[in-house]
C-alpha cells in the first residue's frame, strides 16, 4: 500500500474558478468521498478536503497574440507546431510539472487545454483521465470566420491526438455527446448535466398584470443579448424583461445598458449582477427564465447551460426558442413553452399567447422536478465513474 499523504485525484482546470461553478460542483462533491488536489487559477477558499494549488494566470499581451496566431497558422500546414502553443502561458507548464512531481491515480481534466497538459503530463505513469469536455469546444465561436480557419483545426487536432488516450469523456448535454461519439468515435460519453445543488423553494404565484422575465448570465457578444431587448418591444403589456448580466465583455455590457434605456426602462432593463451563492434568492422574484435566445454555431445550438437549471430549482417557468437540448427538456417535463421557430418574433408570439395560469403550472412543474435535475443527483455520475475506474 502507497505511504504517501498526497491525493490519488487530481481536478485541472485554466478557467477562473471564481466563475466555473461547473469544476466548483465537481471539486465539493468529489471531496465528500475523496482527498482531492485541485490545479487551477483564480481566488477561491476551498472546502477542508481540497488542496488548492493555485496557478497564477499570465496576461495575453500583444507579443503573446503574435506568436499564438503565427503557431495557428504553421500548425495548419505542420500540425506537431501545435504542441508549443502551451509553452506560451506559464500556467500550463506549471501544471505540467505539478501532475508529473505526484503520482495520482485520476486525473479530472477540464476543457481542452486541460486535456491536453493531463495527457502530456500523464505519459507513463498509472494515472487514468476523466475529460469534461463541458461543452463542444471546437465550435464555440466558428460563426467566425477567423475561428473556423485558425481555432477550429487547432481544437481538432487536441481531441483526434488525445481523446483516446484518455479513459471516458464528460459533456453538459445529450446532443453534445452525440457529437462526441460521431466525430471522434467516442463510444459511450457521460452526460453530467450543467446543473446546481438543490434548494427547496416554495411556489410564486405570478402577478397577470406583471410577469417578470429574467435572463441571468455573462454579457459575451456571442450570445446576441440585444435580441432579449428586441423580444421586449414584441410582448404585450403584462411582460417586464430583466437582463442581470455580468459584465464579462465591458463594452458590451456598456452597448447593451444603453439600448435598454433606448427602448423602454419600463419593458427592459439590466438589474445588478449578484454572486452566484445569492442568485437562487433572486431569481424566485421572476416567473419566466431565458436560458438562451440564439444559436450562433453549433456548439450553441447543442448546449445546456447552467442557467436554465438555476431557473428550474428556483421553481420559474421557461421560454427557449426551439434548440435541441432545451426542447427536448421543455417538453418532455411540461416547464415552460418552445417557440415554433427559430426568432424572437416566435418567442414572443408564444409568450403573447401564454396566460398567467399556464405559466403558474410551469413553475409549479419545475418545483416538481428541481431536486432530480439538481446536481445532487447528477454527482452520482461523478462518484459512479470513479468508482469504475480507481477500482481496477
Amino acid at each position: 500500500m502507497p505511504t504517501s499523504k498526497k491525493p490519488s485525484i487530481c481536478v485541472l482546470s485554466f478557467e477562473d474558478i471564481a466563475l466555473e461553478y461547473r469544476v466548483r460542483n465537481q471539486l465539493i462533491s468529489l471531496s465528500e468521498r475523496y482527498p482531492i488536489d485541485f490545479i487551477g487559477v483564480g481566488d477561491w477558499t476551498p472546502p477542508g478536503n481540497i488542496s488548492y494549488q493555485q496557478l497564477d494566470r499570465s496576461p495575453k499581451d500583444l507579443q503573446y497574440y503574435i506568436k499564438y496566431l503565427s503557431l495557428l497558422l504553421i500548425g495548419r500546414i505542420i500540425p506537431s507546431f501545435y504542441k508549443r502553443i502551451f509553452n506560451l502561458k506559464p500556467e500550463y507548464k506549471r501544471a505540467l510539472q505539478i501532475i508529473r512531481e505526484n503520482d495520482y491515480g485520476l486525473i479530472h481534466a477540464n476543457d481542452w487545454d486541460g486535456l491536453y497538459i493531463s495527457v502530456c503530463a500523464s505519459e507513463g505513469s498509472r494515472a487514468k483521465i476523466i475529460f469534461d469536455a463541458h461543452e463542444y469546444s471546437e465550435e464555440q465561436e466558428s460563426e467566425n470566420l477567423l475561428w473556423r480557419f485558425f481555432v477550429k483545426p487547432f481544437r481538432q487536432w487536441i481531441f483526434r491526438k488525445h481523446l483516446p488516450k484518455v479513459d471516458k469523456v464528460i459533456t453538459v448535454s445529450e446532443p453534445i455527446a452525440a457529437l462526441f461519439r460521431e466525430n471522434y468515435g467516442i463510444k459511450e460519453p457521460a452526460v453530467v448535466h450543467n446543473t446546481s445543488f438543490y434548494i427547496k423553494n416554495k411556489y410564486r404565484e405570478t402577478n397577470p398584470d406583471s410577469i417578470q422575465i429574467i435572463y441571468q448570465g455573462a454579457a459575451i457578444r456571442t450570445r446576441r443579448l440585444e435580441k432579449i431587448i428586441q423580444l421586449s418591444a414584441l410582448l404585450d403589456d403584462r411582460y417586464t424583461v430583466n437582463l442581470m448580466l455580468y459584465p464579462q465583455d465591458r463594452k458590451y455590457y456598456t452597448w447593451l445598458k444603453q439600448k435598454c434605456i433606448k427602448y423602454s426602462d419600463k419593458r427592459v432593463r439590466i438589474i445588478d449582477f449578484v454572486e452566484y451563492t445569492l442568485i437562487n434568492d433572486k431569481l424566485q422574484k421572476f416567473d419566466v427564465g431565458i436560458p438562451a435566445v440564439a444559436a450562433q454555431n453549433l456548439n450553441n445550438q447543442y448546449a445546456l447551460g447552467g442557467k436554465f437549471f438555476d431557473y428550474i430549482i428556483a421553481g420559474l417557468a421557461i421560454a427557449v426558442p426551439p434548440l435541441a437540448a432545451y426542447k427536448q427538456f421543455v417538453e418532455e417535463y411540461q416547464i415552460g413553452i418552445v417557440s415554433l421557430e427559430m426568432g424572437i418574433q416566435s418567442l414572443a408570439d408564444q409568450l403573447n399567447r401564454t396566460s398567467s395560469e399556464q405559466i403558474n403550472q410551469f413553475k409549479m412543474e419545475s418545483l416538481k422536478i428541481a431536486q432530480q435535475v439538481s446536481f445532487n443527483v447528477e454527482k452520482k455520475k461523478l462518484f459512479e465513474i470513479n468508482k469504475s475506474l480507481t477500482s481496477n
